[in-house]
């Protein structure tokens, strides 16, 4: 079974056959066994998603990307992938992740991801809070760059923010957004960083 979601569409919800939820990002594609048969229930990523996985310690969990494998047995994580790059981030509970061919293998938990870009594994400290915002809407910035502040918001206002800056613009925004009203978002930029927003083709151009 494949379950996808297109370009300017909005998140989509899937149940799989054990229970477990899956959230799908705009872009992304999600295959599966209509039936979890065997000692592993398998599926596939391509793109984006948020995995709640029902837990049971007789059949873990494997996802496959391009690159990669994640598997657990029953926890919640977000994978991302992008040509031969995938990268997840722990919510909660421990996963493992590890290149396609299993040379490398990390194990990671709350507060901590990996990426794997072609056979290299590495994990680290997560640096970015917002790594949900695509699904929830919520986000918070501490003093943050206005174009990671524009990066991260995209994720759940469609891509419509446009940032043209000259070079040595810089602007730090301290800000929490919770399925704001775009209006409300770009009014906080406005005002905060002193900047022109203009309404183009359905962008909002910041300059």
């Amino acid at each position: 079974v494949t379950a996808s979601v297109g370009q300017g569409e909005k998140g989509k919800e899937v149940v799989l056959p054990d229970g477990t939820v899956v959230w799908l990002n705009k872009n992304s594609t999600l295959a599966y066994y209509k039936k979890f048969t065997g000692d592993k229930r398998e599926v596939s990523l391509q793109g984006e998603a948020f995995f709640k996985v029902h837990h049971n310690t007789e059949k873990p969990f494997v996802i496959s990307t391009p690159n990669a494998g994640v598997e657990v047995l029953g926890t919640s994580f977000n994978v991302k992938t992008t040509g031969d790059n995938t990268k997840v981030v722990v919510a909660t509970g421990k996963v493992r992740v590890s290149n396609t061919g299993g040379s490398e293998e990390v194990v990671i938990v709350p507060g901590f991801s990996a990426e794997v870009t072609g056979v290299a594994v590495r994990k680290f400290r997560t640096d970015n809070p917002n790594y949900l915002a695509w699904k929830t809407g919520e986000f918070s910035f501490n003093n943050t760059s206005l174009r990671d502040v524009v990066n991260d918001l995209n994720t759940w206002y469609d891509d419509k923010l446009v940032l043209e800056m000259g070079e040595g613009f810089e602007c730090k925004l301290t800000a929490n957004f919770n399925k704001a009203t775009l209006k409300d978002v770009l009014e906080t930029i406005r005002l905060t960083c002193d900047v022109e927003i203009i309404q183009q083709n359905g962008k909002y151009i910041i300059k």
